[in-house]
């Protein structure tokens, strides 16, 4: 049993790190359907294999429970990011841009035309 505790949590900690979910999710249901057959086809070795089941459904509960988390924590951050073009914080322009080819957020500025932050950089730069 020892086995598969290291497995769920080699995958697990994979799965935390790339931040897929698929593998530890797709990998941790078949295991525990595998082990439940196991289970009710032995009796001699029922609570070993209800053991590994309970070990990949917790690999599979935890999987969800970081994608969940992760998808609730990029909602949160994304939201002062998704009001700044409509903020209209400056006099001269009412709006923001955003140029995808090199990440930068940008608004019209008097005197220097273009004002952006470039995210590569974590600067403002000008267009003069």
């Amino acid at each position: 049993m020892i086995r598969h505790v290291i497995i769920s949590t080699a995958l697990f900690a994979f799965e935390t790190v790339v931040g897929l979910g698929l593998l530890g999710m797709g990998i941790g249901f078949v295991m525990m359907i595998v082990a439940l057959a196991s289970a009710i086809g032995s009796s001699g070795q029922r609570g070993h294999h209800l053991g590994v089941a309970v070990i990949y459904a917790a690999l599979c509960a935890s999987t969800m429970g970081v994608i969940l988390s992760n998808w609730r924590m990029a909602q949160h951050r994304a939201t002062p990011v998704i009001a700044a073009p409509r903020a209209g914080f400056t006099l001269v322009g009412r709006r923001y841009g955003y140029i995808a080819d090199r990440p930068q957020l940008y608004f019209p500025a008097m005197f220097h035309g273009i004002v952006a932050y470039d995210f590569p950089t974590h600067g403002w730069r000008t267009n003069e």
